[in-house]
């Protein structure tokens, strides 16, 4: 289930794994961004940020950065 943000990214998907989360959302519905987070003792250290002109490239991308980060075969 999507959810919108006040500012305007709605949320996708999220992955979170301790030390790591992904996530794939929607700005304003023209842009697509995939957000990689670090985490150290629950705060976060590190964030990028990539973005997308369509949904399933950024979705493409979501999918091969949990299988390389995560290890998450079953999507």
């Amino acid at each position: 289930m999507a959810h919108t943000t006040t500012r305007g990214y709605r949320i996708i998907d999220k992955r979170l794994n301790g030390k790591l989360g992904i996530l794939l959302a929607s700005v304003n519905g023209h842009r697509y961004i995939v957000s990689i987070h670090f985490y150290f003792w629950g705060i976060q250290i590190s964030k990028k940020n990539y973005e997308f002109d369509t949904e399933t490239e950024a979705a493409f991308f979501f999918k091969r950065s949990l299988i390389k980060l995560l290890g998450e075969a079953s999507l």
